[in-house]
């Protein structure tokens, strides 16, 4: 991506901004409290009124002054849970489709000081809305049409719901009709009952529709690949196509004034129609050098177009002109990886990097940016000054941030597949690959990178955990491979865990390996390093993609299970005690001096504090152990007595015995039922008449209705 002109908060002079925080998470937490939030994303919708415009910046609502366009100033933001998808603005208030946070309505008669007054939560996934008097008509994806009695703006109430066969993305209202759009399909529902919605007509289409626009008895339809489509509506219940333009020109937004349609394409850039003639629609100009369109609005001679990851332009649309764009404003991207080290959090995803100042952990904000290049950074590691990033196809690229205003690209590596994790160990670079597997890399030079050694996984490699001289490579479809990496030029392969589900990421304490993916935590003693040993897990909520280890806790990155908490003071048992769901999945999570740093890919950094004192009991439901396990017994070799744990995944009789080295039964350690859990017996070496046992070999056998394994014991006398 090219980099764009900021417009910073450096002082009144160029910024009088007002940020807030409106709310926390829409779906709850446990045992932990949100203490700060950078929420700054993509753009998804724009409007304007006058001199001044709303922007979905993310989770924020943004409002701007831009009564010089050339000079825009933000007046206020305000974070709302979920990534604003949607905005319509009615008598001083701002109804929005926060995604997964339904609809929420805000104060912004007083626009230095916006103020959510109300919500309508558990409606599905809000993507846009038409107020249309005392309703709201929400596009709630795959929950279809909703309606909602607005006329008590604070407490919303949902009064209809028509659902379809497929996600509604956006929706049109005019008189007693809705127009839905729907997967290749467009109906048309009559609403003048609002608590009974029903589809009288649908009438097929070429492709997806992204925005829909009702004027003058016509529908005017953001096609994707089927351009602009224009549709007749003097008989509702049999619109008739007549017309169409910019196919395979991926269509997303159209904005009607008067008789001229301003027409967003997402690759192409802008495209400016007169359609007095709505069956002959003629163009008059374009201007393709902005990309990435999701929304238009136009006021005052003016174009303001929301652009993903681009953030915002103002483009000059006067009727004797060529339209120009005159300023841009930097806004958020989609978020991937998370380092944070020191006083600042250090983000990846469709930037290169973003550096946040956390010194003040209650109000972090940007320090500054890189967007060199239209690639993906999935992973950010940052060491002395320098950040490490898996920059998808390009590999490696390494930032300078010594000054964490002004980023800078010191070297990118070529000829990658898909880089999508990294460590940084010593003088190298381990790169997880994707297809090609493990890639090492010699970064003793910073400026010039060199690749020295690979070892080709048997899956894809997701992301990689270093602790010498072993690497250990999330495989994702084919568990977790180990690689000896003491010789970078010649890592050779040592074991391979192969689990039920997507291996996404590892950490390692001494001999005890911790496997986050898909619905679980697995945990595997690798003090034989050849032959790892499953010795417990638990289930997590979400899909667990990331897990950092800190204390007595391993916190988990769980995707649409927000940031989970397990207690580890047992490893073979971890328990999950406390989680925060953010606005949409948390892809990344770290911690520092008592913080949880976690990223949403969707609404930016949430900093946690997680309270241990008042974490939820053991033996909760929920929380039961998802195997049955015989872990190591300790000490082994033994003089006096040795003990033996072992974990049941439901309550069960259970037999724990001691055998020679023939099979012969020595001494019945425990023979009944136990609870689920973990339980521990003790041998002192006797056998069951109270004699010592030679020394020599044992074996300790768990045994139950499903389940056996043998564990070997060496006795010293």
């Amino acid at each position: 991506m090219k980099p764009f002109m900021v417009i910073a908060p450096l002082g009144p002079a160029l910024f009088s901004f007002l940020i807030i925080v409106a709310a926390q998470a829409q779906a709850g937490h446990e045992n932990c409290a949100l203490i700060g939030r950078w929420a700054e994303g993509e753009c998804y919708d724009v409007l304007a009124e006058g001199n001044r415009v709303y922007l979905g910046n993310g989770a924020y609502v943004q409002i701007m002054d831009y009564a010089d366009p050339v000079h825009p100033y933000m007046l206020s933001r305000i974070a709302l849970p979920s990534l604003v998808q949607g905005l319509v603005l009615r008598d001083g208030k701002l109804y929005v489709a926060d995604q997964k946070a339904g609809l929420r309505i805000v104060e912004v008669a007083d626009p230095a000081a916006p103020t959510e007054i109300g919500a309508l939560e558990g409606i599905g996934t809000a993507y846009d809305l038409v107020i249309d008097g005392s309703h709201a008509y929400i596009a709630a994806g795959n929950d279809g049409l909703i309606i909602a009695d607005i006329s008590n703006p604070a407490r919303p109430a949902k009064v209809g719901q028509l659902k379809l066969s497929g996600d509604v993305h956006t929706v049109a209202v005019s008189g007693q009709y809705a127009y839905v759009p729907f997967w290749k399909s467009f109906t048309v529902v009559d609403v003048s009952d609002p608590a009974n919605p029903t589809a009288i007509a649908m009438q097929p289409l070429p492709d997806e529709v992204q925005e829909i626009i009702i004027q003058n008895r016509h529908a005017y339809l953001a096609g994707t690949n089927a351009g602009m489509l224009i549709f007749d509506l003097s008989t509702p219940a049999q619109p008739a196509l007549v017309s169409t333009c910019l196919e395979n020109r991926l269509v997303f937004s159209i904005h009607l004034v008067n008789t001229t349609a301003y027409v967003a394409s997402y690759q192409s850039g802008l495209f400016i129609y007169d359609v007095s003639t709505p069956s002959h629609p003629v163009k008059l100009d374009s201007l393709q050098n902005v990309r990435y369109i999701r929304r238009i609005a136009v006021q005052n001679e003016l174009a303001y177009t929301a652009q993903s990851s681009e953030g915002m332009s103002a483009i000059s649309i006067p009727p004797s002109s060529p339209p120009a764009v005159i300023s841009t404003l930097k806004a958020g991207s989609y978020w991937r990886g998370l380092d944070v080290q020191g006083e600042y959090a250090y983000l990846s995803g469709g930037e290169t990097i973003r550096v946040i100042q956390c010194s003040d952990p209650m109000n972090p904000s940007s320090a500054g940016y890189l967007d060199s290049g239209n690639y993906d950074c999935a992973e950010v590691v940052v060491q002395n000054h320098l950040a490490y990033l898996a920059a998808s196809y390009l590999g490696l690229a390494i930032v300078d941030v010594s000054s964490p205003a002004n980023p800078r690209l010191s070297a990118t590596t070529k000829s990658f597949n898909w880089c999508q994790g990294l460590t940084v160990d010593g003088n190298y670079a381990y790169m997880a690959d994707y297809s090609k597997g493990l890639r090492i890399v010699d970064v003793s030079n910073a400026l010039m990178p060199v690749e020295v050694g690979n070892f080709d996984t048997r899956g894809k490699a997701y992301d990689v955990t270093v602790k010498s001289p072993y690497a250990f490579i999330a495989d994702y479809d084919s568990g977790l491979c180990i690689v000896n990496v003491a010789d970078p030029a010649n890592p050779a392969f040592v074991a391979q865990i192969s689990t039920s589900s997507y291996t996404m990421g590892s950490a390692v304490r001494e001999h005890i390996l911790f496997i986050a993916g898909g619905d679980s935590i697995r945990v595997y003693d690798i003090a034989d390093i050849s032959n790892p040993q499953r010795i417990g897990g638990c289930r997590s909520s979400g899909f667990a993609r990331q897990i950092e280890l800190a204390g007595d806790y391993a916190f988990v990155a769980a995707g649409i299970g927000g940031a989970v908490i397990f207690d580890i003071s047992h490893p073979h048992m971890p328990q999950q005690i406390g989680y925060y769901h953010t606005g949409d999945e948390v892809y990344d999570i770290a911690v520092q001096n008592g913080l949880i740093y976690a990223l949403d890919r969707e609404t930016g950094l949430y900093i946690l504090r997680f309270d241990p004192a008042t974490r939820v009991s053991k033996e909760q439901p929920g929380f039961a152990p998802v195997d049955f396990a015989l872990l190591p017994n300790f000490p082994n070799p033994f003089n006096s007595s040795t003990t033996i744990e072992y974990i049941l995944a439901r309550a069960e009789e259970v037999d724990i015995e001691v055998l020679n080295l023939i099979g012969e039964s020595v001494a019945v350690l425990h023979r009944s039922y136990r609870e689920a859990g973990m339980h521990r017996v003790v041998w002192t070496g006797v056998d069951d008449r109270g004699r010592p046992a030679p020394s020599g070999i044992y074996f300790i056998r768990m045994k139950t209705k499903e389940f056996i394994a043998d564990r070997k014991v060496l006795l010293l006398r």
